[in-house]
């Protein structure tokens, strides 16, 4: 009788695969990363220079490519191209995440859409949805949700 922990799997032409999380991990293959499932098949392309699995992001991974980073979803397909110089993980249930471009600070939203201008010295996000700017010196707070309502005005 066959199990499900019976079937060895061939990943033996990955120099690293990680963890699967639903299914997907991150594998490296001739010095690039790549997404697999658990078969062992390709589901994003081995072209970045790092692939990485951020928590509470929302199912996107960020990726590394001559030097700039972006984001893909678990199905290999670019929600926003390897442009910015920092990343970090989709914020909270607002799916907001603050990107480093030309030292200076923007927020984009989970589907790669600017919800500010990259324009910011400082972005910090906290507690309940607030976010303090600071821009020529001055610092502000604001409420996450202003910035998405005047965002979906825009459309």
């Amino acid at each position: 009788m066959q199990n499900k922990f019976s079937r060895k799997l061939n990943m033996d032409k990955f120099e690293f695969f990680g963890d699967f999380y639903k299914g997907i991990a991150r594998a490296k293959l001739n010095g690039k990363w790549g997404l697999i499932n658990q078969s062992g098949e390709q589901i994003a392309p081995f072209e970045f220079d790092e692939i990485v699995s951020l928590s509470y992001s929302k199912g996107l991974y960020g990726i590394k490519k001559n030097g700039k980073w972006g984001f893909i979803d678990r199905n290999g397909e670019c929600i926003t191209e390897a442009k910015y110089d920092a990343i970090f993980p989709f914020y909270g249930n607002f799916g907001v995440s603050k990107v480093l471009r030309n030292q200076k600070w923007g927020l984009i939203d989970k589907d790669g859409n600017k919800l500010t201008n990259i324009s910011y010295q400082k972005v910090e996000m906290f507690g309940k949805g607030f976010l303090l700017v600071e821009v020529e010196g001055k610092l502000e707070y604001f409420s996450l949700e202003d910035f998405q309502y005047e965002h979906r005005k825009r459309k």
